[in-house]
Parts: C-alpha cells; sequence; structure tokens
C-alpha cells in the first residue's frame, strides 16, 4: 500500500504534536533534549470560531531545516479548531505566503517553508488569513537564530 505525501506530512504533524504536548508545560516552550528547534508552546490564538491551540516549530539556526519534506523544504505544523479544509486558509511567513498548506478539518494544519526562508537569522511574523470572512490571524513569531 503506498503512503501519500499527505498522510505522511499529516502523521509527521501527528507525531511532533503528541511529543511536544507530552514534555511541555502548559504556555511554556520547552526544546527536545535531542532537537532544540522541535518545540510548541500554547499560541492562545483564537477569533470567533477559529482557534489556533499550539504550533511549531518556531525556532531554527540560520540555514538548518527542520522536519524536512522529499524536496527540501521544512514543514510548520498547527493544532487548530475551526478550519476545515486548504481553500479557506493562507499561511504567511512574513510578507511570504507558504506553499503546501494541508488541512486535517478541526485538527492540524501543516505547511512547508521554503529554506531560503530560514536562511538569514530574524524574528519572522507567522499568520494566517481566513479566505471565506478576510480575517487575518496573528499566531505568532518565528526566530532563526544565527
Amino acid at each position: 500500500m503506498k503512503t501519500s505525501f499527505a498522510s505522511m506530512t499529516l502523521g509527521l504533524a501527528f507525531a511532533i504534536a503528541q511529543i511536544s504536548c507530552s514534555e511541555s508545560t502548559p504556555g511554556v516552550p520547552k526544546a527536545t533534549d535531542t532537537n532544540s528547534d522541535v518545540q510548541a508552546k500554547s499560541a492562545s490564538v483564537a477569533t470567533p470560531n477559529v482557534s489556533i491551540l499550539r504550533w511549531g516549530p518556531q525556532t531554527t539556526k540560520a540555514g538548518a531545516g527542520f522536519a524536512v519534506q522529499k524536496n527540501g523544504n521544512s514543514a510548520l505544523w498547527f493544532e487548530q479548531r475551526g478550519i476545515e479544509n486548504n481553500a479557506d486558509v493562507e499561511i504567511w511567513f512574513d510578507t511570504t505566503r507558504l506553499p503546501g498548506t494541508i488541512v486535517k478539518a478541526n485538527e492540524v494544519i501543516t505547511v512547508e517553508v521554503p529554506a531560503q526562508l530560514i536562511s538569514r537569522p530574524g524574528v519572522f511574523s507567522i499568520y494566517m488569513t481566513l479566505q471565506s470572512s478576510g480575517r487575518r490571524i496573528d499566531v505568532g513569531s518565528f526566530e532563526v537564530l544565527p
């Protein structure tokens, strides 16, 4: 039986979420001992009918990929409630719309982060736009360390 890219990505997102949730204190990000860029914290972000419960990772070193996909892009995950399908959400990394969004309705979203976006140090806004309402959801900041 062949496993689709979407299934593999969602499986990775759930595995990361389970590890992060079992190792973190609510509201306090905690890195794992072996991979400091896989972490999660409570985002406490909600708009009517949409909540982002947790997301990650939130940091990496410049040029260091995380949850690297076959195409070389890294992957972020968002535990969410209220987003039903890919067509209703765009995810942004600063001023760049991220490709490869996969939504599992009311559970998780994964999205690809191209390598060039994490090639230089800085702090970058992560936000979503809901196409059905035009609302912007500010999720948090992603830090690329030197």
